[in-house]
């Protein structure tokens, strides 16, 4: 009912490296690093991570966009 939820954790395993290299953040290579900490966030009421803001995500969208006019000649989005 309302006001009621409940935690639901899914896992989600490790592809295998098929590089068989050290990496700098251990399981870096699924990304599990960003997503134990996006859902250690959520838990915590927060909206965003310490460790990559809301405006890092901008930074990066940026970027995309730079490297798509370079490459198609045209945006595809609004700034």
């Amino acid at each position: 009912g309302r006001g009621q939820s409940k935690v639901v954790v899914h896992e989600f395993p490790l592809p295998d490296d098929p590089y068989n290299e050290e990496w700098n953040n251990p399981g870096s290579i699924g990304f599990i690093h960003q997503i134990n900490e996006v859902g250690e966030a959520l838990r915590e009421g927060k909206t965003q991570c310490e460790s990559y803001t809301w405006e890092d995500s901008l930074e990066v969208a940026k970027i995309v966009d730079e490297i798509v006019l370079q490459v198609r000649g045209k945006r595809d989005c609004v700034e």
